[in-house]
């Protein structure tokens, strides 16, 4: 329940500020890797275990963001990319289990050009991509409602994101006498 709550908050709030807060996109990144790293390697016993590695990597993942802020961007590309392939694929249904390091390997390979050739935009869009697979992920949608909702999400982040650029409008100036 607790995970399912910070997948949700996480994830709305890649959608909504990720690209103000890019060393969050960045720390939150990191810590998804945590969490697929902890698995992997440690196999931890307790979900205390599995987010103290995550909330470590996530945080050196933040800090170096303020640092290096180019190569952690595309690292965090990288990692959005990956993640949002494998949630694509997971969400489509297809049997590909034994694949899902390639399936990685391609979408981060991806997320790190879109980082490259457009970096402003890539953090709206990578983040809007990554908020929005932690949510359907959250609410464990799969299929073509999994799908659709996904898209509705990215789409949603990225508008709601490119609208905090539009500069707001100068009041109107007093009338001349």
């Amino acid at each position: 329940m607790i995970s399912t709550l910070l997948q949700l908050g996480a994830g709305g709030l890649l959608m909504v500020a990720g690209k103000k807060l890019y060393w969050v996109v960045v720390g939150l990144c990191g810590a998804i890797a945590g969490l697929f790293i902890s698995e992997f390697f440690f196999h931890p016993q307790t979900l205390g275990e599995r987010a103290l590695v995550a909330v470590g990597i996530g945080a050196a993942f933040a800090v170096l963001a303020l640092v290096l802020q180019r190569i952690m961007i595309s690292v965090a590309g990288f990692i959005a990319g990956g993640y949002l392939g494998v949630s694509l694929v997971k969400t489509l249904n297809i049997g590909v289990e034994s694949w899902d390091w390639v399936i990685f390997l391609l979408g981060g390979l991806i997320g790190i050009l879109i980082v490259h050739f457009l970096f402003e935009l890539s953090l709206v869009i990578i983040s809007s991509f990554a908020g929005a697979s932690l949510i359907t992920r959250a609410i464990n949608l799969e299929g073509a409602a999994g799908l659709i909702v996904l898209l509705v999400l990215i789409l949603a982040g990225i508008v709601i994101q490119s609208g905090q650029n539009k500069p707001k409008a100068a009041p109107p100036a007093p009338p001349a006498k």
